[in-house]
């Protein structure tokens, strides 16, 4: 008896979603910015992993990135603005979270393929499944200063009680010292002056 193949579930334009028999898989189809996500791409893939979640049918979910180059190499810097990454709707937003959580929540096992690049964005992707899968190219990768530190805090604050906290806490105002909200506070505060912090924008 053959194997059943992989049918299309639904049609969608920044990822492939197919399922054979028990097994859903979603493929981030962006290979031509090395599986780069957009906020169309996330809005997609929030969709899609609710189908499955709701789809009593269903009992796995794979999660991968069309080609061979990179399951994802994160956000697509190309619609990167100062809060976050803007979409259709014009708003800059980092709704890359609200795809983690789902992932996290969803009582179901979700698991991610990784070839070649997983990098920023699309390696925490990988990180929030509940198994990876590496083919021999994969490649793993975080990159920057700021955001290794808050890495390492992160877990610190998980598994170090109220010490990690505490430098998650410490690491969080040294970042904010840097911004130029805080800048303002200060001067303001230096020149005897009310602050003027509606410049500045409060992200959704």
């Amino acid at each position: 008896m053959e194997a059943a193949s992989w049918k299309k579930v639904k049609d969608y334009s920044e990822i492939i979603f197919e399922r054979k028999e028990k097994i859903a898989k979603l493929t981030i189809n962006r290979p031509e910015k090395r599986n780069a996500f957009t906020p169309v791409t996330i809005s997609q893939l929030i969709e899609a992993f609710t189908i499955c979640r709701d789809d009593s049918s269903i009992g796995v979910i794979i999660l991968t990135g069309a080609g061979d180059e990179a399951f994802s190499s994160g956000g697509d810097q190309g619609v990167r603005g100062n809060g976050g990454y803007v979409g259709p709707d014009q708003i800059a937003r980092l709704n890359v979270l609200d795809l983690q959580h789902l992932i996290r929540i969803i009582p179901k096992p979700v698991i991610a393929v990784v070839k070649g690049w997983s990098v920023g964005g699309g390696n925490v992707l990988q990180l929030v499944c509940d198994l990876t899968i590496a083919a021999d190219n994969a490649k793993f990768g975080q990159t920057g200063p700021t955001a290794l530190r808050f890495i390492k805090a992160a877990m610190n604050a998980d598994t170090d009680g109220l010490a990690g906290l505490q430098q998650f806490a410490g690491d969080a105002t040294m970042l904010y010292y840097t911004t130029d909200e805080a800048k303002e506070g200060r001067d303001a505060f230096n020149e005897k002056r009310r602050p003027d912090f509606d410049k500045f924008p409060k992200f959704p």
